[in-house]
């Protein structure tokens, strides 16, 4: 059922079913269905409309560090469209196809980065027409936005407090956020309130599970360097991988949509042999 509900959710297509079905307003109109068509055929199978009003304010109300996502000037009443774009583990032969095709793709700097950078700045081109937009990078520190607190505003994914994991209804903690694209265009179709948050999707095995994966991973890092590790350009130690990927494994809602072991180890270290080696162990394209 998780993995059916999945593959529902990774479309705007499934979006509209399950609308019709729970009576939820988050309907797309055909300019952003054709938007998320274009980015779910090249992994990116996360796109999540929401209401710039929701994220801003929960900001405010939770005194979040975190500078509000702009308005455009537009009415209050009018709301902000904004969407969040993130990938489960369908991202992963997307990619290596990409970086297959690449005329050296050794030489390719930060690859996963640029490829969907590429994939992204193309689909928004297309959607927004040349209308004013602005795209928030997750890999830009100078422009912070909590992707984890986006997804909880908007009702994608749960939030747990205590390893700061977004969990996601099917497809769990194997979640990665890409960027968050503001559009000069009105959300009012959604109402004035956010929808219900997700519910707590942890079990009292995971919990204890996740505090002792936690500790250890905590043990494993170097605090001093810690942001370095978890987002610098080198990656981490493979000890210290390790140890954070056993925080993820620690939940068991859509763990049959896990990294494969290559994806995990490239994920956490970027690791070019890995990465050499998954892509020339790709079948051929057809």
């Amino acid at each position: 059922l998780l993995r059916a509900l999945g593959r529902l959710l990774s479309c705007s297509a499934g979006w509209k079913y399950l609308a019709r079905v729970v009576g939820l307003c988050v309907c797309m109109d055909p300019q952003l269905e054709r938007f998320a068509d274009t980015l779910a055929l090249a992994g990116i199978d996360i796109t999540q409309p929401f209401d710039v009003r929701w994220y801003n304010a929960h900001a405010i109300e939770h005194s979040l560090p975190l500078s509000p996502l702009p308005t455009f000037e537009r009415p209050p009443s009018d709301g902000t469209l904004a969407v969040l774009l993130g990938n489960s583990t369908a991202l992963w032969p997307a990619f290596l196809r990409w970086l297959a095709a690449q005329p050296d793709p050794e030489s390719v700097t930060d690859p996963l980065d640029t490829y969907t950078a590429s994939v992204i700045s193309a689909a928004v081109a297309d959607l927004t027409g040349g209308a004013r937009h602005d795209i928030f990078w997750v890999t830009d520190s100078s422009r912070l936005v909590s992707m984890q607190r986006v997804a909880l505003v908007s009702g994608l994914c749960y939030h747990d407090a205590e390893t700061q994991l977004s969990i996601h209804p099917a497809f769990g903690a194997w979640v990665a956020f890409r960027a968050v694209v503001v559009l000069d265009a009105p959300a009012a179709r959604f109402g004035d309130s956010p929808p219900p948050l997700v519910r707590c999707l942890l079990t009292d095995a995971d919990k204890a599970s996740a505090r002792d994966a936690m500790a250890a991973a905590l043990r494993a890092s170097d605090e001093a360097n810690l942001c370095t590790q978890l987002h610098g350009a080198k990656g981490m130690e493979r000890d210290v991988r390790l140890a954070w990927a056993a925080l993820r494994d620690c939940v068991t809602v859509g763990r049959d949509h896990r990294y494969s072991e290559a994806q995990l180890v490239y994920h956490y270290t970027k690791d070019r042999e890995v990465l050499m080696h998954a892509m020339r162990a790709q079948p051929a394209a057809t």
